[in-house]
């Protein structure tokens, strides 16, 4: 008798927990675009992380708060208008964001920025702060720095002023994507 109640525990704890398990809900986040894989995780935590400052994001509990990494290299200067990127690792939902902060020049906003290769022009702007749009912001910088394309920002008089003429500073922002695309790869 003993055995048998054993037994049929057993296979009721199975039934549980095969039950209990949504993998539909799984899969979506996995689908997230901001997923990161704990490999990918790992080897940022252990091998690129040297390379960034780590800061905690304000408000909530410590231990609920979302880490802050900005490149080491990218120069402190209120001399030119900076796009600092930062990666954004929300590890309570296994999540990474790549947000974009000014440096204490006068931008305009909302942050404007103009792309010229030769006679063509293009126009972007970051109208709300949504992690969507500054990732895909933060990407077309990105594809703007790889063609070596001029890139310049609007400030607070709507003037266009040379953003990323230091080649540090377009090396710096092309590392931080780098690193976050392969983080959420």
């Amino acid at each position: 008798m003993k055995y048998n109640t054993f037994f049929y525990a057993i296979i009721l704890l199975l039934v549980v927990s095969t039950f209990s398990c949504s993998p539909a809900q799984q899969k979506s986040t996995e689908d997230s675009p901001y997923y990161v894989k704990d490999p990918n995780y790992i080897y940022f935590k252990n091998m690129r992380l040297y390379y960034y400052q780590d800061s905690l994001a304000p408000g909530g509990k410590p231990s609920e708060r979302m880490n802050i990494y900005k490149l080491r290299n990218f120069a402190d200067t209120k001399d030119r208008p900076i796009l600092y990127p930062l990666i954004i690792d929300n590890w309570i939902k296994d999540e990474a964001y790549l947000f974009l902060k000014t440096n204490h020049y006068p931008i305009g906003e909302p942050i404007t920025v103009l792309a010229i290769q030769e006679q063509d022009t293009t126009q972007v702007s970051l109208a709300r702060a949504t992690p969507d749009l500054q990732l895909a912001l933060a990407q077309q910088i990105a594809d703007f720095l790889e063609a070596d394309q001029s890139i310049f920002v609007l400030d607070t008089a709507k003037q266009a002023v040379p953003l990323f003429q230091n080649r540090n500073d377009r090396r710096h922002f092309l590392t931080t994507v780098k690193d976050y695309r392969r983080l959420t790869e």
